[in-house]
């Protein structure tokens, strides 16, 4: 499971209204190691694919390309470039909008919808 923001986003900011059009959705990103834009903001894999890579596992699937369990069974990605740690209450508390509405708390809430997915939990 991966959880952050552009440093570790391997496609969710693909999915998202704000960032879908962004530099990362187009070349040059993503041409030298997967041959197309993959959302990544790099042209080829972030720490996270070396990481999976040298643990022999798959690439994380990014959690909003997912859509079923089996999507999930080998690895989510949660990470949305341009996410931040605090919610968008603290931003607008301070007269501020973050462009990408997504957070930490986000990104919590989604890794329990997988494991809820996944049978890992019960819900309450």
């Amino acid at each position: 499971f991966s959880f952050g923001d552009s440093l570790t986003d391997t496609g969710n900011s693909l999915h998202l209204a704000a960032t879908r059009a962004g530099p990362s959705s187009r070349p040059p990103y993503g041409e030298t190691f997967f041959r197309r834009p993959t959302g990544r903001a790099s042209d080829g894999r972030l720490v996270v694919d070396f990481i999976a890579e040298a643990l022999g596992v798959p690439h994380p699937t990014p959690y909003l390309a997912g859509k079923s369990a089996e999507d999930f069974r080998r690895g989510v990605n949660f990470a949305v470039g341009g996410a931040t740690a605090l919610g968008p209450d603290f931003f607008e508390s301070r007269g501020l909008k973050p462009f990408v509405p997504v957070s930490f708390t986000n990104q919590a809430t989604w890794f329990k919808n997988v494991l809820q997915l996944l049978g890992s939990v019960h819900s309450k």
